[in-house]
């Protein structure tokens, strides 16, 4: 497991996962929806854009509900959700739709939810050696996320930053 990885659980497990309805948002691989079930979620629900991915995530945790959908138009209804995470996925999302992403987000969590959110911290040491940024994927500062987030509804708790 990678650091970024126990870094999610970490957050998650601070927060509290049991008893909690929780979402990822970009479950591809659902690593954290298993996670969740094993330590007392009160249910896992996914959401991937690649239907592959998503038939794939279904068979590998028959208990969780998992959709093939888009960040932006979540297909739950209103505060259904104590938890939703976004775990290394803002930063794939189509460019200049990440306020969209997390107005909907705020829309199916409940009063007093948690939204978690990794993702590729933005500096010249980490652009330039991702070889995927040269090809438009994005890395952000905590200034640029802390506002998208807030243009979203979101009041914005703890930022952390990991990795060298």
């Amino acid at each position: 497991m990678t650091g970024r990885l126990e870094a999610c659980i970490r957050l998650a497990e601070k927060v509290g996962i049991k008893g909690k309805r929780i979402l990822d948002v970009g479950c591809s691989y659902p690593w954290f929806i298993k996670y969740a079930l094993e330590n007392g979620a009160k249910g896992a629900f996914g959401v991937e854009p690649d239907k592959k991915k998503a038939t794939s995530a279904k068979k590998q945790v028959p208990k969780a509900v998992i959709k093939q959908g888009y960040a932006n138009k979540l297909n739950f209804p209103d505060k259904k959700f104590a938890m939703v995470t976004l775990f290394d996925v803002i930063e794939h999302v189509p460019k200049n739709t990440e306020r969209e992403v997390f107005a909907e987000i705020n829309r199916v969590l409940k009063p007093g939810g948690h939204l978690l959110i990794s993702t590729p911290y933005a500096n010249l040491f980490t652009e330039i050696s991702d070889p995927a940024w040269y090809f438009g994927h994005r890395h952000y500062s905590k200034n640029k996320l802390t506002n998208l987030l807030q243009s979203g509804g979101f009041r914005v708790e703890e930022t952390h930053l990991f990795g060298g």
